[in-house]
């Protein structure tokens, strides 16, 4: 009891003795970070628990959005095939106390991580893979995690959605072609304008999905979605991407980081952000730009 009586009078010194007069609350969350990760391990509708990060923002614990890493493999990443689903491959998620740092560990040998890191505005991912195949993977090489709102099915509410980002009628999300945004409204395949020729070779030559439906037409690695009120911007981000996709049954955006070409043994490492906050749609393209060089 003396204790804690001792930190309330702590507390109440401190806010009288400083200048300029400031309010402390003891056990106040003071980081200048706008952003905490939590984790997640949900099944949703599948038949296995999936790691999830939960991105949220502190100025408004009902904007969030979820980082399930990762789904897919494409093109003779990790495994030879067109498309390969990797959601319920082994891996291990750990969140740090403070909500500041995330990474997912790939553990049956795949040699995959994703860290992350709060910063001032948005989580930066580091993304690391290690080519353990007796293969070399192609320059169009990828991998997809899913990036998404929440549960949009209500039996099934976790992790729980962020009602102003599921998008449904497919008209707030947006991708980066030659000329700027452009608006997503489908569920094609936006493939990056310097590789288009490549995944065309690749699919002449190999069985790929024939109902898939590619454009050559993305010029960036950046997709992003507007709340339904107008406030605040959600986006992912990697300085090498293969393809935009989107508006599958999770209401999910997915970019591909590319991870080839990759010999075996190497490893290749790269960049990514993802963005949570209150701005427009210009104000994430404006600050993709100022990451990562306009690409």
């Amino acid at each position: 009891m003396a204790r804690a009586f001792s930190t309330v009078l702590f507390c109440l010194l401190m806010s009288v003795a400083c200048a300029p007069l400031q309010v402390v609350e003891c056990g106040e969350d003071t980081s200048p970070f706008p952003l905490r990760l939590r984790p997640w391990h949900e099944k949703i509708w599948l038949s296995f628990e999936i790691p999830i990060i939960a991105v949220h923002s502190i100025l408004s614990d009902e904007r969030v959005f979820y980082l399930w890493f990762y789904e897919n493999t494409f093109f003779d990443a990790v495994n030879r095939s067109h498309a390969d689903f990797h959601g319920d491959d082994p891996s291990i998620l750990t969140v740090s106390n403070d909500g500041l740092y995330a990474e997912v560990v790939a553990t049956d040998g795949r040699q995959v991580r994703v860290e992350c890191s709060v910063v001032q505005d948005g989580v930066n991912l580091l993304l690391t893979v290690q080519n353990n195949t007796n293969y070399t993977w192609p320059e169009i090489a990828a991998l997809t995690p899913c990036f998404f709102p929440g549960s949009p099915d209500p039996r099934f509410p976790d992790p729980p959605i962020d009602e102003l980002f599921r998008d449904e009628e497919r008209a707030r999300t947006w991708f980066v072609g030659a000329n700027g945004l452009l608006p997503l409204r489908n569920t094609d395949l936006h493939v990056n304008q310097k590789l288009g020729r490549g995944v065309a070779d690749y699919c002449r030559g190999n069985e790929c999905d024939p109902n898939w439906i590619i454009h050559g037409d993305a010029a960036a690695g950046l997709m992003l979605r507007e709340s339904s009120d107008g406030r605040w911007v959600a986006g992912i981000a990697w300085e090498d991407f293969l393809f935009s996709q989107g508006h599958n049954p999770l209401c999910c955006m997915h970019l591909s980081p590319c991870i080839g070409v990759l010999d075996p043994g190497e490893t290749r490492v790269l960049r990514g952000k993802i963005y949570l906050f209150e701005g427009t749609r210009a104000d994430c393209l404006e600050r993709f730009n100022r990451d990562f060089g306009g690409q």
